[in-house]
């Protein structure tokens, strides 16, 4: 779920949180499994 005011999270989480969420789709994109994602 994401957030408009950034679910109280700082600018800094918020960007962590944003790249963690795009690497998980770029894993998506090459087919890994969900057990596979979940362990990066």
């Amino acid at each position: 779920m994401r957030y408009s005011t950034g679910g109280g999270l700082t600018a800094a989480e918020r960007q962590r949180r944003e790249a963690v969420r795009m690497a998980a789709a770029d894993d998506f994109d090459f087919r890994s499994t969900d057990a596979q994602i979940a362990c990066t």
